[in-house]
C-alpha cells in the first residue's frame, strides 16, 4: 500500500495537530512513523491518523531518544532527527546497545498500536567516506563531456567513451575497501547480528515482521549482495528486505558499476520499497529525477509496502502530485481498504 514517511515534516516545531494535517493533507492512505515523531507523541498520532480514516503501516527504527535538554544542546536533533539515530551496526558498544534498546521498544510500540511492521535502518558506516571524492570525479568527467558539445563525430564519441571507462575504473579504485575498511565492515556486520538476535526473537513472539532497509551509503549495511547472507543466518525469523531502488542506482554509479544487483528472487523476502528518484547522483523527490520509474518500481507485488520518502518541507500539493504520478505509472500497489467514518482532527 502507498504510504507517506514522516521524513517530509518541516524542521520548524509543529504541534500534533499541525503534524497530522501536514501528513494527511497529501491524501496518501498510509503513514510510516519515523524519527521526526517523538516517542511520547506516537500514541496520540496513531489515534488521530486512524480516526481520520488513514492507516499506520509501519514504524521506522531505531528512533532517537533524547534526554531532557538534548534538543537545546544539540540543535542538529531538531533540524535533522534522522542523523541522530543510533546505529544497530555501531562499533561503539554503547551506541549499538542504545540502538538495540530503541528497536526492542519500537517492537513493543508496534504491537501496542497494531502497526504493520518495523522498518530498520541499521548502519551509517564509520571511517573514511569516499562519496565526496566520487562525486567530484563524476562532475569533472561531465564537465569535460559538456565542453565537447556534440558527440556525433565518431572520434569524439570514442573519446567520451574512453573518459567514461576511465571514470569507472577510478571510481572502483576509490571505493574498493582497504584492509582497515574491510575490518570495520566485518565488525559492523558482527554488531548488526548481535543487535538483530534478541530483536528477532521478540518480533517472533509478538508476530511482527521486521524489514531491513537497503543502504544508500558506500560500505553501509545491508546492500543487496549482503542481505541473502543475513536472511540465511536468521532463517525462519520474521526478517524481510525493503528495497530502495534509487539508492541502489546511486551506489552503482558511485562505485563505477554498470549494473545494479538484482532484488532477491523470492518475493516472500521483500517487504516493499522506498519511492525516491535520482538526479545527477543525488536522491530527490519522486518525479524530479531521471530514473525510469516504471521499470524500477513495477516489479514489486501489489500488496508490497511502498513508502514515499519526500524531502523535508515538501508541500501537500507536491505530495498529491507524487501520488498522482504513482497512480499514472501503475506503481502505487494495491488500493487501500475502504476507510471508516473519520472523526475530526484535534481542534478541527
Amino acid at each position: 500500500m502507498l504510504s507517506l514517511s514522516t521524513a517530509l515534516l518541516p524542521s520548524s516545531p509543529l504541534s500534533l495537530t499541525q503534524q497530522v494535517r501536514w501528513l494527511l493533507d497529501g491524501e496518501i492512505p498510509g503513514i510510516v512513523i519515523g524519527a521526526e515523531i517523538e516517542r511520547g507523541q506516537i500514541a496520540a498520532l496513531v489515534q488521530e491518523v486512524v480516526g481520520a480514516g488513514h492507516q499506520l503501516t509501519a514504524l521506522e527504527a531505531p528512533l532517537p531518544h533524547p534526554r531532557a535538554g538534548t534538543q537545546r544542546r544539540h540543535p542538529e536533533f531538531s533540524r535533522h532527527p534522522r542523523r541522530c539515530c543510533p546505529s544497530l551496526a555501531a562499533l561503539e558498544e554503547s551506541e549499538r546497545l542504545a540502538a538495540q534498546t530503541s528497536l526492542l521498544d519500537a517492537l513493543e510500540l508496534a504491537d501496542r498500536h497494531q502497526l504493520g511492521g518495523v522498518l530498520l535502518s541499521p548502519s551509517n558506516p564509520g571511517g573514511h567516506d569516499p562519496t565526496a571524492g566520487c562525486q567530484r570525479l563524476i562532475a569533472e568527467t561531465q564537465q569535460k563531456i559538456d565542453r565537447i558539445g556534440s558527440t556525433e563525430d565518431p572520434q569524439t564519441a570514442a573519446q567520451v567513451a574512453r573518459w567514461i571507462d576511465q571514470q569507472r575504473q577510478q571510481l572502483k579504485a576509490l571505493t574498493r575497501p582497504d584492509m582497515a575498511a574491510q575490518h570495520r565492515q566485518q565488525k559492523s556486520q558482527d554488531a548488526l547480528l548481535r543487535s538483530l538476535d534478541p530483536a528477532l526473537e521478540r518480533a517472533s513472539e509478538l508476530g511482527i515482521s521486521m524489514a531491513l532497509r537497503e543502504s544508500d551509503r558506500i560500505g553501509g549495511l545491508p546492500d543487496r549482495s549482503g542481505f541473502l547472507e543475513l536472511y540465511q543466518i536468521f532463517h525462519g525469523a520474521p526478517l524481510r528486505w525493503i528495497a530502495d531502488p534509487a539508492a541502489a542506482q546511486s551506489l552503482a554509479i558511485l562505485q563505477g558499476l554498470e549494473t545494479v544487483d538484482p532484488l532477491p528472487e523470492d518475493g516472500a523476502r521483500i517487504e516493499g520499497c522506498y519511492l525516491r528518484d535520482l538526479l545527477d547522483g543525488s536522491l530527490v523527490n519522486l518525479g524530479d529525477g531521471q530514473l525510469d520509474l516504471q521499470p524500477q518500481f513495477s516489479a514489486f507485488a501489489d500488496d508490497d509496502l511502498r513508502v514515499i520518502e519526500l524531502s523535508m518541507g515538501t508541500t501537500s500539493q507536491q505530495v498529491r502530485e507524487v501520488a498522482s504520478l504513482c497512480r499514472s505509472l501503475g506503481i502505487d500497489g494495491a488500493p487501500p481498504p475502504q476507510p471508516g467514518d473519520p472523526f475530526p482532527i484535534i481542534g478541527g
